[in-house]
């Protein structure tokens, strides 16, 4: 064999063994920056969790992602009581000061405050937001957060007229030097196919397992429990 052909099996050997350079989360993602959209972003408390105003989101889903959560509420709760299994999660778009966030993960959540609203007919149902859900499906938004959140639980007040005990019941906790999760008030508007609506006063607060712990004890490293059932 000629050294022409050899050099030249050789190059195409290297060609179709070279692997193709990821794409950087956020590219050509128009709202994306690393401050406010990255998974390494430093926990931006001020602006998620203000005291002195009351945020704004806006969600914009799919009528037949809307579907997909209003089937899956009536699988979970249809027969009465408690939530049988976590409620599914669908992609939403979360604009927030003029910005978009990707694909945000975006379900019901609760027990007493998810039955008692779906067993009203109200429509006020507690919200989890989890900003990097899709990342697999849309590798564009790996590792995505909410200024250093990649969570964000979305309270209804359940059974509080005030619509206060929660955001005031952690200040008074913190004041005294007990670790609780931070928490905002948020107004929220759910577009899902008719315009946005108002859905009503939330109280944002921190998960607990995402960036309190980190933040309040210097490490995420040790056991954290969680009650579930009866």
């Amino acid at each position: 064999m000629s050294k022409y052909y050899l050099v030249l099996i050789l190059l195409l050997a290297m060609v179709s063994c070279r692997k193709e350079a990821p794409v950087p989360p956020g590219f050509e993602l128009e709202d994306w920056t690393i401050d406010t959209h990255a998974g390494d972003a430093t926990p931006n408390y001020d602006i998620v969790f203000p005291n002195d105003k009351v945020n704004r989101f806006d969600i914009v889903i799919e009528p037949e992602y809307w579907e997909v959560l209003q089937n899956n509420l009536n699988e979970v709760l249809g027969s009465g009581g408690f939530a049988t299994e976590t409620p599914t999660y669908v992609p939403s778009q979360v604009y927030f000061n003029g910005r978009q966030w990707y694909d945000v993960g975006f379900r019901f959540k609760g027990n007493s405050s998810l039955s008692s609203a779906y067993n009203t007919g109200k429509s006020k149902f507690p919200i989890r937001l989890e900003f990097n859900h899709f990342e697999d499906e849309n590798p564009l938004i790996w590792g995505q957060s909410f200024y250093g959140f990649q969570q964000l639980s979305l309270a209804n007040s359940f059974k509080d007229y005030s619509l206060m005990r929660e955001k005031a019941a952690d200040d008074v906790f913190r004041e005294f030097g007990i670790p609780t999760a931070k928490a905002a008030f948020y107004r929220v508007y759910v577009d899902h196919g008719n315009g946005p609506e108002y859905y009503g006063l939330y109280t944002g607060v921190e998960i607990v397992f995402d960036t309190m712990i980190k933040s309040q004890f210097g490490t995420d490293a040790g056991i954290c429990f969680k009650a579930e059932g009866d």
